[in-house]
């Protein structure tokens, strides 16, 4: 069974939409919706599949637990992305995660700052309840997510080896 890393809407809906309109023209309106469950099923299977690899992280326990972090508090990079940058700062407490804090993080317009109000305390929460970085990502906010991963990722690591 895979885990799926993203949330976001699959690729290429619209065009099967698309294919299913013509095809209704053809063969009427009854044939639209077995033709309409097929495709989604076999498109969100298809992509389901391939989504999947041996680099997915399954269930289990937590990949920090081959960590020994140490107490303290230690910030990641900052990570730059088309909108801005975002820096991670962890807190660890008896070697968990306690708390983290998002010390930057895309201001540059107004879209950005109602995109990270909603993304960074879901991801913020997701940490704190995967002791890791392997978190789901927030659909409408992929580069925000994965350059707070890559922040937080550098914050364990210098946990890891204090």
């Amino acid at each position: 069974m895979c885990t799926m890393l993203t949330r976001a809407r699959p690729y290429g809906v619209e065009s099967w939409f698309q294919l299913i309109q013509v095809r209704a023209a053809k063969v009427g309106i009854t044939e639209v919706k077995k033709i309409g469950m097929g495709v989604m099923g076999v498109t969100f299977g298809v992509i389901s599949l391939a989504s999947c690899s041996s680099d997915v992280p399954k269930k289990g326990p937590s990949p920090t637990a081959a960590y020994k972090l140490a107490d303290g508090t230690y910030a990641g990079p900052v990570v730059k992305h088309k909108h801005g940058p975002i820096q991670v700062q962890i807190t660890v407490v008896d070697a968990q995660i306690a708390n983290v804090v998002v010390l930057q993080s895309p201001r540059e317009t107004p879209r950005s700052v109602e995109i990270n109000q909603d993304a960074l305390p879901q991801l913020n929460d997701a940490v704190l309840a995967q002791q890791s970085t392997y978190i789901d990502f927030v659909s409408g906010a992929t580069l925000t997510s994965k350059a707070y991963v890559e922040s937080l990722q550098g914050a364990i690591d210098q946990a890891n080896q204090a």
